[in-house]
């Protein structure tokens, strides 16, 4: 079995963080959160669930199902896309409860941050950012740049 801080351990958390990183660039390029970078932090789970009690998986998950449906329901409203929902709630799996506040805390902080930034961004630089328009004239927001934030910030705190 792994523990907290063992070199396994901290290879695992290693790849969850490449993986995010991977996630954030991905949705800054093209505003996709491809399903296999979703797929594989998910499967890379039951490696870390090792370190982990009974209870607190059980709890991960429920904090986890809580996300995905609260995540449905903003994305039937189209208020996030399908990419984000996914990514939120495999990463509040790994946060799971002890850590569940501290990561949407700190998704929306860098959320907010992100917000701002990206309207100036797009409103002064345009022909950088040419797919940030769509066809309604609402800008998208590459908001798995935030979640990949506040997955980060949830690796720090599980060495």
């Amino acid at each position: 079995m792994l523990g907290t801080g063992t070199a396994g351990h901290i290879a695992i958390v290693a790849a969850f963080c490449v993986l995010l990183g991977w996630a954030a660039l991905s949705d800054l390029q093209r505003r996709v959160i491809p399903n296999r970078i979703s797929v594989a932090i998910l499967a890379l789970y039951p490696a870390h669930a090792l370190t982990l009690s009974a209870s607190q998986i059980a709890l991960s998950v429920a904090v986890a199902a809580g996300v995905l449906i609260l995540g449905m329901v903003v994305f039937a409203r189209g208020w996030i896309g399908g990419g984000d929902v996914k990514l939120h709630s495999v990463v509040a799996l790994w946060a799971g409860w002890p850590l569940a506040i501290e990561f949407a805390v700190v998704t929306s902080l860098f959320g907010a941050v992100l917000a701002l930034s990206w309207m100036v961004l797009v409103r002064h630089f345009p022909p950088l950012f040419p797919s940030a328009a769509t066809a309604n004239g609402r800008t998208e927001m590459p908001y798995g740049v935030a979640i990949a934030a506040g997955g980060v910030y949830v690796a720090t705190r599980l060495m």
